[in-house]
């Protein structure tokens, strides 16, 4: 196969897009597209490669499959042992233990299955996961098994069936995508059934582009494929669904940029020496980048600053160089010191070694030994807290109400005292209903779902398909319409959440709707006033508790960095941001009925800052929800609250 500067070009683009995005995602808010980019180029290369050798009838799968090892597996164990090594030095034991687990997984090529029950990407917190990006690698890989195999069977059965093979298998894929980015987000993400079009667009195009467009076809498909590209790397941001309809144009992009061929105006202006410098070490780049950005994030805490951000960027490069210098290019072809036999001797033992590494940092809990105790002791987030009202909410299952959590807190009753109706951040709160149940003898009710606010109309921001908010809020209404409990007390976060006008006539959203990026409607306002309003029609008194402060980063593990380095906990949120930015829910609340606030602010916070820690004891478990202490410490307010309001 022919050599085309322009795709060592593309690929420049796509891991340059990859990099700005992981150090900085304002940048390039859509810079996530370069993985796809990437599964359009190996498909195209790949099944290329594959049906020029079916039909000289010299295709070896031992050849194949060596040429990819070669390609792929020595850079990819280096970056694997140099994560092994600084996570050793810097990781917290629980992080240790994920490294553990992901090397592992990386080993068997299967992390994106590991990373799909591990990581929500567009919202956890990445830094934790130093080979995080080799989930696209396991994409690849297990591509690269899956279609030689079905190749050359078609092709032994009916050569002229491969490519409709591969169309077909495309357009299931693509159906499978639209699919999943509703019913499954994490697993769309991850998974090869729903990437493969991706790579099936570059198969197709791969076998069937035999003669690359000439004059204004070729030029207008340049100029479209790179704007495509350019567009959705500037426009897109982070979220599902993706890859669902949301990746199309900027995987057409590539299709078209590539099919264009070498000589269009916009591909030759990638095949310029630096584009292809750049394209010739993006598969090292793009191993390097992930793993140093992520641990000088994880210890610093806070963001990188500009400066630390384009030293690490730089450091990433000078690795990358090196690795294709000293590792890519000795091992890509067979010489007398890299004999197949050699070869594949190191590549065996040093898979055995990394993967046995990986379980025993997964057996043994992630070696916590490395750690001082006290260091340990604020990862526990248990600070004096009651074990009895630790675990004080006793699960329950209420049949009215099967898309929720319930647990049950206090003295077992006919009736509950109160019922707590909330999202993720009621749920953290338990322990602190439980020790207001035992202090005032009453019995209660705690309801929640992660992901739903408790408004009437309104879903997660994050995570809007997925989570069946309105289905499970209206649940929770019709449930409280058959209680005689007269105090409700509504928990979330209230910042997360947008509307959804559909919501507030109590259907859900069309499948489409649910396929398309629907933009936020902001009217935070018509769903309190709906949610209180249905409330006191019940005869119910309406508590609600304000969003407690949070933190700019996670508290538990911030603070064990700081006793274990002995260095300052970084800077904390300050008061006077905090009112701010809640004072406008303030205001809409108190506009809606006569819902009954419950403060948190004087809580965790004193006059100039908000705190992170109390009495020695940490107050959040991430760096939002509550801890078992910093929810006891709420229970005092809130009994306030519904000891000044009985009637």
């Amino acid at each position: 196969m022919q050599y085309r500067k322009d795709i060592d070009g593309l690929r420049a683009v796509a891991v340059l897009s990859v990099v700005g995005f992981h150090a900085n995602e304002s940048l390039l808010p859509g810079g996530f597209v370069g993985v796809d980019i990437f599964f359009v180029i190996s498909g195209f290369l790949i099944c290329r490669i594959i049906m020029q050798d079916l039909e000289a009838g010299d295709f070896s799968f031992w050849r194949f499959y060596e040429r990819r090892a070669r390609r792929i597996l020595p850079a990819l164990l280096v970056v694997v042992i140099f994560a092994l090594c600084a996570g050793l030095l810097i990781y917290l034991p629980d992080d240790l233990k994920s490294l553990g687990e992901a090397t592992v997984a990386s080993s068997l090529f299967l992390s994106n299955f590991y990373f799909m029950n591990e990581v929500q990407y567009f919202a956890d917190p990445l830094e934790n996961y130093s080979l995080l990006h080799l989930w696209s690698l396991a994409v690849e890989e297990q591509f690269y098994i899956v279609t030689p195999i079905v190749m050359i069977l078609v092709y032994r059965f009916r050569a002229n069936w491969v490519v409709s093979t591969l169309v077909l298998l495309t357009i299931a894929s693509f159906t499978a995508a639209l699919y999943l980015v509703v019913t499954n987000p994490s697993g769309a993400f991850y998974m090869l059934t729903s990437r493969f079009w991706e790579m099936g667009i570059g198969a197709v195009l791969g076998i069937c582009a035999t003669r690359d467009p000439k004059g204004f076809t070729a030029q207008v498909a340049s100029v479209l494929g790179s704007v495509l590209i350019l567009g959705s790397i500037m426009l897109l941001s982070k979220g599902p669904p993706f890859p669902g309809l949301l990746a199309v144009p900027c995987v057409i992009g590539a299709a078209l940029y590539i099919w264009a061929g070498p000589e269009s105006i916009c591909n030759r202006l990638l095949s310029y020496k630096l584009f292809v410098w750049i394209g010739l070490i993006s598969y090292s780049v793009y191993l390097w980048h992930w793993p140093i950005l992520s641990y000088a994030k994880y210890v610093t805490v806070i963001d990188l600053t500009l400066l630390q951000t384009t030293l690490a960027v730089i450091a990433s490069f000078v690795a990358a160089v090196l690795s294709y210098r000293f590792i890519e290019q000795p091992f890509r072809k067979k010489s007398d010191f890299v004999t197949t036999a050699r070869f594949l001797s190191v590549l065996g033992a040093t898979l055995a070694a990394i993967s046995l590494l990986g379980a025993v940092l997964t057996t043994g809990q992630g070696l916590p030994n490395r750690w001082h105790p006290d260091s340990l002791s604020a990862m526990s987030v248990a600070g004096k807290v009651d074990p009895a009202v630790r675990f004080g909410c006793r699960n329950v299952f209420v049949a009215a109400l099967p898309n929720g959590n319930t647990c049950e807190v206090g003295a077992e009753k006919d009736s509950y005292d109160f019922i707590v109706w909330g999202d993720s951040h009621a749920g953290a709160m338990r322990a602190g209903f439980a020790q207001l149940a035992l202090d005032t003898d009453t019995s209660g009710l705690v309801i929640y779902k992660n992901g739903c606010s408790s408004l009437l109309g309104r879903r997660n921001r994050n995570l809007p398909f997925r989570t069946n908010c309105n289905e499970h809020n209206l649940e929770v209404l019709k449930f409280l319409e058959m209680q005689h409990t007269r105090d409700v007390i509504l928990v979330s976060r209230w910042l997360t959440t947008d509307n959804i006008s559909q919501f507030h006539t109590g259907n859900d959203v069309s499948f489409w709707e649910a396929v398309l990026k629907l933009p936020e409607s902001g009217n935070l306002a018509a769903s309190v006033q709906r949610t209180v309003a249905a409330l006191e029609a019940q005869d119910k008194r309406v508590f609600w508790l304000k969003t407690v402060p949070g933190q700019p980063w996670h508290v538990p593990s911030a603070v064990a960095k700081s006793l274990e380095w002995s260095r300052p906990v970084p800077s904390q949120l300050p008061r006077a941001g905090y009112e701010a930015v809640h004072a406008p829910i303030d205001k809409i609340f108190d506009s809606a009925g006569s819902a009954i606030a419950i403060p948190t602010v004087d809580i965790f916070c004193e006059a100039m800052l908000c705190n992170a820690q109390r009495d020695g004891a940490v107050l959040y478990f991430d760096d939002n929800h509550v801890s078992h202490y910093g929810a006891i410490l709420i229970a005092s307010v809130i009994q306030q609250a519904l000891a000044e309001n009985a009637r």
